[in-house]
């Protein structure tokens, strides 16, 4: 009887594992090119970068880190957006905090555990899952970034289709160049981060038992 419960605790314990290593993945990896200054200079040729540009930039950054407020560079339209956008990521931040405790918490036990097989069991599935979505979208910003873009605005911006002029400061700094350049990279991350956990499954897998896990 007690090993049937401990049985059902931890499969709903590695399932949590399973899900909490999605989120921190994906989300890891969103916040890390989101925030990241020196990606965002080489989307741009020097003469793009100026002063005013990577002031405005880093002053976006710490709005949306809730640090600093806006300046006057950006309209009311604008700062509007920025606001929805900040909510955003400040969700993101949550789930991705919480889940990577979880993460390390559940691995720790299961380790302790000696559960290693389900560890990769799971790790694996979970990364052909991850591995799956993040190459449909890649193929969609690739084939249609801007239907694929505005079907994201859509979703996650639902009072209105915010559209601002090609000229306007937000567009200047964030032009779609730029997002899909970012699209890209993220998904390229997370599949070779998938490929080397499917691939390293799968070469242990290939170990004699009483070597492998």
């Amino acid at each position: 009887m007690h090993l049937k419960l401990y049985s059902q605790y931890m499969k709903k314990l590695i399932w949590l594992l399973a899900i909490s290593y999605l989120f921190t993945n994906i989300l890891g990896i969103l916040l890390y090119f989101s925030f990241n200054t020196n990606f965002y200079v080489k989307q741009f040729t020097p003469t793009q970068v100026t002063n005013s540009n990577l002031y405005d930039l880093q002053n976006v950054y710490s709005f949306l880190q809730n640090k600093t407020q806006l300046n006057a560079n950006f309209t009311l339209l604008e700062a509007s957006h920025l606001k929805d956008v900040k909510i955003i990521f400040s969700i993101v931040n949550y789930i991705f905090y919480i889940s990577l405790i979880l993460f390390i918490i559940i691995i720790v036990y299961c380790i302790l555990s000696k559960q290693y097989n389900q560890i990769f069991k799971w790790l694996f599935i979970w990364s052909i899952l991850s591995l799956s979505i993040v190459l449909i979208l890649l193929l969609a910003t690739i084939f249609d970034f801007t239907s694929t873009f505005q079907s994201f605005h859509r979703i996650f911006f639902p009072q209105w289709n915010r559209e601002f002029a090609e000229n306007s400061r937000l567009i200047t700094l964030f032009p779609e160049s730029f997002f899909i350049s970012i699209s890209q990279n993220i998904f390229i991350t997370i599949s070779a981060i998938s490929i080397f956990i499917i691939s390293f499954y799968l070469i242990i897998k290939k170990i004699p038992p009483k070597l492998g896990i």
